[in-house]
């Protein structure tokens, strides 16, 4: 099975010699990003916030090459103007992009305008009604909408291995069919590729795996299923579910959960938290454990055993930072839910406890004092939340020790990561992405840093009697 360290690409090469984004004092002030009355730019500045507080993202965009505005002309010598006209405005994107990173690195000013990533946004979209000026949208779809665009122009380019051209060329629609398409169906056609060496998206963001059935009793295994994605999808209904299921969820009770989320939502909150009685719940990691390796409840094909298959998720590739996308049943799931889900946050993640891994004996998972801890350990650095209509970033700063509350213009620490829970229960702000990055720096000055969260996360205050709802 692959992993990252295979297909790592020339920009990881380069990071182990130059520590870029250093040119700016790391304890200047963060820089906040504008959002004037009617622009409802929130969703779109936390993505960047976040994608910015990432050092493995970060550092690869900026050392990422300039682009001299020109329609990738040396790779499609034979098209015509109205044929590039969709490669320039995912190439807009990317510059637009690593132009707010520019500004956050070097600019003196303490905001920026995120108005020319928003505007070249709208245009790939223009066709699908998305990402319209003044219109607000999800941030979970727009980190995934600019990871899938800077894959689109990887793979375009004309210096990348393959080249949705090139394919192109062997496929059965028409030329003309190819060259007229929108910018929007450049990039949903462009996830159909591979991208070798790497693009900054999948090198930085992309998991994959596999699920793959097997009967407990004969050994018998069927057919596997591979998948991938930048964001790794769990709904908060069923992480708490499974917490009273050690076994873990059924296909039947997944089934059963997706059928009437909220209620059963609403009943997990009130078992769980009798059944606590104080205590934290199991791990985000736990959970998403239980979830990954779960009894299918069918017979198997081969032996004909009832209730002997189970499904296995086998990892295929790691990310450097790995990002959970929280689903919830409603936008306003309540106090005690979004309590229940800080809780279950902790300093480290490991992905080998998630799912099975080939390099396990047997795939079997590992103990977390095992010698790959080092290597596959991920650190807590933040999350993204939502109220109503408003989205918010909360971040941990490695040289000030402290969480960065980012909401728009407004930029300003909070004191630990009680205070930051605090904040969260106070305006009901909802967790909807969850970042953990992957611990690649020892240097004495971070692991220091990151000992200061691990105490912070891990001494999170009990304020269960604060969650009841009046």
């Amino acid at each position: 099975m692959a992993s990252w360290e295979t297909a790592s690409g020339p920009l990881s090469e380069a990071i182990q010699v130059h520590d870029v984004g250093v040119s700016r004092d790391p304890m200047l002030p963060e820089k906040g990003l504008e959002n004037d009355n009617g622009a409802n730019h929130c969703f779109l500045n936390v993505v960047i916030q976040a994608l910015w507080n990432l050092q493995s993202f970060r550092r690869r965009l900026l050392l990422a090459p300039e682009h001299p505005h020109e329609p990738f002309a040396q790779g499609f010598e034979n098209r015509t103007e109205e044929s590039t006209v969709d490669v320039s405005e995912v190439d807009g994107v990317y510059c637009a992009l690593k132009s707010v990173f520019s500004g956050f690195d070097a600019s003196e000013a303490t905001t920026l305008p995120p108005d020319a990533l928003r505007l070249a946004l709208s245009k790939v979209y223009n066709t699908e009604g998305r990402f319209k000026i003044g219109e607000m949208e999800d941030a979970t779809e727009t980190i995934e909408a600019l990871l899938g665009i800077l894959h689109a122009w990887h793979v375009r380019h004309p210096n990348a291995i393959e080249s949705i051209d090139d394919q192109c060329k062997a496929c059965s629609s028409s030329s003309s069919e190819c060259r007229h398409v929108s910018a929007a169906a450049r990039v949903e056609e462009a996830s159909n590729f591979g991208c070798h060496p790497l693009c900054l998206g999948h090198e930085v963001c992309g998991i994959e795996y596999v699920d793959l059935p097997r009967c407990t009793f004969c050994g018998a295994t069927g057919e596997p299923s591979v998948l991938g994605s930048y964001l790794y999808s769990a709904y908060v209904t069923e992480l708490l579910n499974c917490q009273s299921k050690p076994a873990g969820l059924t296909e039947a009770e997944i089934q059963q959960i997706a059928s009437d989320p909220l209620s059963l939502l609403q009943d997990a909150v009130i078992q769980l938290t009798s059944r606590l009685a104080g205590s934290r719940p199991c791990s985000m990691q736990e959970a998403l454990r239980q979830l990954c390796q779960r009894e299918e409840g069918q017979k198997c094909g081969d032996c004909s055993s009832r209730k002997t298959m189970v499904m296995e998720r086998w990892l295929t590739r790691r990310p450097h930072v790995f990002i959970v996308s929280l689903a919830w049943p409603s936008s306003s799931p309540g106090r005690e839910a979004i309590w229940l889900v800080l809780q279950m946050i902790r300093p480290t993640l490991r992905l080998e406890e998630i799912f099975r891994t080939a390099n396990a004996k047997g795939g079997q998972f590992q103990s977390a004092s095992s010698s790959t801890d080092a290597v596959s350990g991920y650190a807590f650095h933040g999350l993204i939340c939502y109220y109503g209509m408003h989205y918010i970033a909360l971040f941990w700063c490695p040289t000030r020790k402290r969480w960065i509350l980012f909401d728009d213009t407004c930029v300003r620490e909070k004191e630990d990561w009680n205070s930051v829970a605090n904040f969260i229960m106070t305006g009901q702000y909802v967790p909807t992405l969850v970042f953990y990055e992957r611990l690649e720096d020892e240097s004495p000055a971070l692991l220091e840093s990151f000992e200061e969260l691990a105490r912070q996360v891990d001494s999170l205050e009990d304020r269960t009697s604060s969650c009841v709802v009046a």
